[in-house]
């Protein structure tokens, strides 16, 4: 598939999905397309795309201030809002689960490399904010507490996640070093994941203690 022509499809499903929004008095619609060059970001056309590519559609309403954007390497395609005047951005979907309409908008949006595809997501994504823009624009602060409280669970499951992987990696290492006999090695990996060994680690770490050249 032509990256210029599903630039060129971003640009037109994004104005006209969005439209309804920007005809009013004060409204703003602005787009825009970039991409990576040896000397950083630049001002591009769709057919002249070198390298990964940001295109941007900005909108501003006496309402909502906001993008939809298509690009990067994943072929991403988001849409920030936030109230007029309001430092609250997220993402829509994020709108959408605090409002309690999570199936309201599209989830799966990345690897946008087909037109069809890209053409309902776009147009998902501005039925889902003219249907919530009420919502956004007047969101209580309890909603944008429900949006932060999400975000951080999602940040202490991912945190989670990567400090599981340092244990089993670093468990990993140990293993190796304990067939070695290599026991100072030893006390030093399983201590440093000390807190989250299990009861057969930990026996392996009191056994190279025992033999271990390190002072205690």
């Amino acid at each position: 598939m032509s990256i210029a022509l599903l630039v060129e499809t971003f640009f037109a499903e994004a104005a006209s999905a969005f439209r309804p929004l920007v005809p009013s008095v004060g409204a703003r619609w602005h787009a825009q397309l970039r991409h990576a060059t040896r000397n950083g970001l630049e001002f591009t056309t769709p057919d002249r795309i070198e390298g990964f590519f940001f295109a941007e559609c900005e909108l501003q309403t006496p309402e909502l201030i906001g993008d939809i954007t298509f690009g990067d390497r994943e072929f991403l395609i988001n849409t920030v809002v936030s109230p007029n005047g309001r430092p609250h951005r997220y993402s829509l979907w994020e709108w959408a689960d605090a409002l309690d309409r999570p199936d309201l908008v599209p989830r799966d949006t990345s690897v946008v490399n087909q037109v069809d595809r890209l053409r309902e997501i776009v147009r998902g994504m501005g039925d889902g904010l003219l249907e919530l823009r009420s919502g956004i624009a007047r969101a209580a602060p309890a909603t944008v507490e429900r949006i932060e409280a999400a975000r951080a669970k999602a940040r202490a499951a991912l945190d989670e996640e990567w400090r599981e992987a340092e244990h089993r990696g670093t468990v990993a290492r140990a293993a190796d070093a304990f067939r070695q006999q290599q026991w100072d090695r030893v006390v030093i990996l399983l201590e440093s994941v000390e807190n989250r060994l299990s009861p057969a680690e930990a026996e392996k770490l009191a056994y190279a203690r025992k033999r271990s050249t390190k002072p205690r």
